[in-house]
């Protein structure tokens, strides 16, 4: 079964491969910044710019940022993190641990797209209780091989991956950390270029200026690359970030 699944995701890994190489990167970001030589980087979804829809309400038009379609592999909002944050691993030649829950779609899109880039990857995963998603997320750690440290609980996670991180392995030689939900400088800026897509959209009048801008929070990643790629767009809409995570690590001060 995990030799079985294991080919099945590397034909689409492959084929994907392909269509990456037949959809250049269109990123604001770099539009209006002449930053690509200077950052990692390294494409990753083949959908973005992300089409915009909408729906109407009772209380007005509700307008949808589709970033569940950044890529026909594995779309969803880690891409656009880990095409800045796995490009750094790359250009300082470590192996990434990435943390989450056992339902992650971070472990889980990091898994898939360290194989697309020829990287290793290892996991930290804490308890979450089983669900259809938990057993998809194992079965392809499992097929990649991918070694997986296991926290009793999320407040344990730290200690977890000082130990995943001071793990001698000559096979895999240095080890980095992909923060959990990719919130790290590198992987803001993916979210950055997201708030400036909103812009450069509000300017070419495909949608009015919102009133306010609503995302997840969980590590706060999103909301604050959305937040500052507005701000540099000129846009004063209000970001609302919506706890989805734990009070004690999504929360007003953080």
């Amino acid at each position: 079964m995990t030799d079985n699944l294991r080919s099945r995701l590397d034909r689409r890994i492959t084929s994907y491969k392909e269509v990456l190489a037949a959809a250049p990167p269109q990123r604001s970001l770099f539009t209006r910044y002449p930053i690509r030589e200077r950052i990692p980087y390294v494409q990753l979804a083949d959908a973005v710019p992300t089409p915009i829809s909408s729906i109407d309400t009772d209380h007005g038009t509700l307008w949808v940022k589709r970033d569940d379609v950044t890529s026909t592999l594995y779309g969803g909002n880690k891409v656009r993190k880990l095409e800045f944050v796995l490009a750094a691993a790359l250009q300082r030649n470590c192996t990434p641990i990435v943390v989450g829950a056992t339902r992650s779609h971070q472990v889980l899109a990091s898994a898939i797209f360290t194989r697309l880039l020829g990287m290793d990857c290892e996991a930290v995963l804490f308890p979450q209780p089983p669900s259809t998603e938990t057993d998809v997320v194992s079965a392809v750690l499992d097929s990649f091989d991918i070694p997986v440290h296991l926290a009793s609980n999320p407040y344990q996670s730290p200690l977890t991956i000082a130990r995943a991180l001071m793990a001698t392995d000559k096979a895999r030689g240095r080890k980095c950390l992909i923060y959990p939900g990719s919130s790290s400088p590198a992987g803001i800026l993916g979210y950055v270029d997201c708030g400036l897509e909103i812009v450069d959209a509000i300017h070419g009048g495909d949608l009015p200026k919102p009133d306010v801008v609503y995302t997840a929070l969980g590590t706060g990643g999103t909301a604050v690359g959305l937040a500052i790629g507005l701000a540099l767009g000129g846009v004063d809409s209000r970001v609302c970030a919506v706890r989805v995570a734990e009070p004690a690590v999504s929360n007003r001060w953080h």
